[in-house]
Parts: C-alpha cells; structure tokens; sequence
C-alpha cells in the first residue's frame, strides 16, 4: 500500500510539471529534480509519520469503543434502575394513601401514628413524622419505639432540640 502511494505521488508530481530540461538548463533542471525528490521524500515521511500514528488511532479507536460500550451498559443499568425508583416509589404513594385511610379508620391506634411518623420520616417529612410519633407517645405513653422516632426526627429537623427540647 505504501509503495503504490509512493509510486501515485511520484507520477503525479512528474506527470503535473513540465520536463525540467524544457524549463531549465541542465543545472536547473538537476537543482529542481533534486527539489522534487526531497518533496516527495518529505511526502513518503508524513504519510509514514500518518500511517505510525494511525496504529496509536486504532488502538485509542478500541478504547474508546470498549467505553463507550460500557458507558451504554451503565446507561442501560441506570434506565432499569430507574424504573425500580418509580415502581418504588408507586409502592411508597400506595403505602401512603392505605396509612391515611388507616389514620382515618382507627385513630385511636397508636401502631398506626407510629408507623405513620416512620414512613414520613423516612420521606424527609419530619414536621408530620413528629405529629404522628407524638399522637402515638399520646394513645400509649410507654411506646418506646414511638418515643425514639419522635426523638429522632426532632434531632433531624432540630439538631438543638436535644438540648432545649419544645414545650
């Protein structure tokens, strides 16, 4: 391959000009083959510096390729996380909405508060979490768990509470 892009820039630099004797005397015609030659030599250089730097190309080619494969199994693996998010997230609004008509049903039930403070604590709902923690410490004093959840979430959006706790 390198010889017939040798052998093509050859013909075409020889075949593109004139003859040099036509051009030149004799000396200038020596001085402007001996030009050419270093031209195309110079050509043959580039080309081979090219083909040098095209194998480090493949090779870079290949890595990017091999990342962007696992760029594409990681996108995949993010798309199916995702969905798990929402499906979860379905799960939680269901849990919600059957814990609010449970509120409804039973009020008097301190289990119900107490597992309602934990799901919106663990919302980030921490005003409500403490509504529902202190309404189960209410229907049943020595509710530990419900006592602790109340403490934390007060932590959480009081970190001073603990120290100067409200009422």
């Amino acid at each position: 391959m390198l010889r017939f892009i040798r052998l093509a820039v050859m013909a075409l630099a020889v075949l593109s000009m004139p003859p040099a004797h036509a051009l030149f005397g004799d000396d200038e015609a020596r001085k402007a083959i001996l030009d050419l030659r270093k031209q195309v030599q110079d050509m043959e250089k580039r080309l081979q510096d090219m083909q040098g730097k095209g194998v480090d190309l493949g090779g870079r080619m290949e890595r990017l390729e091999g990342a962007q494969r696992g760029s594409l199994e990681i996108a995949n693996q993010l798309d199916a996380l995702r969905q798990d998010i929402a499906k979860l997230r379905g799960q939680v609004d269901r849990l919600q909405e059957l814990l609010n008509e449970a509120v409804r049903t039973y009020p008097q039930e301190p289990d119900i508060h107490h597992l309602m403070g934990w799901v919106c604590t663990q919302q980030a709902r921490y005003d409500e979490a403490i509504i529902h923690f202190q309404e189960a410490v209410r229907l049943k004093p020595d509710y530990a768990e419900a006592l602790n959840g109340r403490g934390t979430a007060l932590q959480t959006l009081w970190p001073c509470a603990v120290f100067f706790p409200p009422g």
